[in-house]
């Protein structure tokens, strides 16, 4: 049956209000036709203490109506009898015929409009009979309760409330944040040295630089500034001493012999300096097995040399 709510005012005036639709699923066979068995009465009937909108409404109409009509009447007594104040008083009703109007305008908001919405028939449908739901109910036991952390079990891994840690044995959860290489002491580059460089002798080599890059500190494109006085700091070394005949012990031979010409001409020490620390670099691999890029293009992979006529040997990395 639809759920029908009749509201009942003091003026005996009534209104229904639908408040839900049945299905339609009880039929009602007639001699031409099939219909629904729902006749759709009141469930429920609610008494006001009010008169409804229609009726208030013309109770302020009918009040203001008499004031305007004796207030019309008045002025045209004093109009036959010709008594003084005539234009006042017309002054008077005019202003009371614009409150009127005014006050017309407002009641929109005041009362309920008279309508009386009409409570149709529901069109018959088919009953449709549903599983029941309580084999896929949710039982106690299939709620999981996580445990509040207890903060005094905390193992190595439980720094977080919600931390869960890894089972995954390739990739472990692990909170020591140290380095591999942090005490490392530079022992690995010897294995990155070929046998024939620890056996080679690098006493008899030198270098010279008089036929090398021919870019000079006084360059037109560069912005000059005076060349520093003093000599580079020295780059960080391991705490092992060197191997003779190692490529670490060659090019501290090299930079020795650049030492001793940074008197003669400071502009081409300070760039065969950074020539060589470039060569230098390329001649060591990381801790990972990575090569170092080539700093330019004069450099040849495996070997450092430089320049024809420079002086100096190439020197197989």
């Amino acid at each position: 049956m639809c759920n029908i709510v009749t509201f009942r005012f003091t003026c005996q005036h009534t209104l229904r209000r639908q408040r839900s639709r049945c299905g339609g699923t009880k039929h009602k066979i007639t001699a031409s036709s099939r219909k629904a068995a729902c006749i759709a009465k009141s469930l429920l009937t609610i008494h006001l203490g009010v008169e409804c909108g229609p009726c208030q409404h013309r109770a302020w109409e009918g009040a203001w109506k008499l004031t305007l009509e004796r207030a019309n009447k008045f002025l045209e007594k004093v109009q036959q009898r010709d008594m003084p104040g005539v234009t006042e008083i017309g002054a008077l009703v005019k202003e009371l015929e614009v409150k009127y109007a005014s006050a017309s305008w407002d009641t929109r908001n005041m009362f309920a409009p008279e309508v009386k919405p009409k409570v149709s028939r529901v069109k018959h449908s088919w009953y449709e009979k549903l599983p029941s739901p309580l084999p896929h109910e949710v039982l106690p036991e299939d709620v999981v309760d996580f445990k509040a952390k207890q903060w005094h079990e905390m193992d190595e891994h439980d720094y977080d409330g919600n931390y869960v840690a890894s089972t995954d044995p390739v990739h472990p959860v692990t909170t020591d944040y140290s380095h591999p290489l942090d005490d490392d002491d530079g022992s690995w580059i010897l294995q990155h040295i070929s046998l024939e460089e620890v056996q080679a002798a690098a006493s008899d080599e030198w270098m010279d630089f008089n036929k090398g890059s021919q870019w000079t500190w006084d360059d037109s494109d560069t912005i000059s500034i005076k060349p520093q006085t003093t000599s580079p700091p020295p780059p960080p070394r391991p705490s092992t001493p060197p191997i003779p005949n190692s490529t670490r012990a060659w090019y501290d031979n090299q930079r020795k012999v650049l030492n001793q010409r940074k008197k003669s001409d400071i502009n081409k020490f300070y760039r065969d300096w950074l020539y060589l620390s470039r060569c230098e670099m390329r001649g060591f691999e990381g801790p990972e097995g990575r090569h170092i890029g080539e700093p330019s293009g004069r450099v040849r992979r495996g070997s450092v040399s430089m320049g024809r006529g420079s002086g100096i040997t190439s020197r197989r990395l």
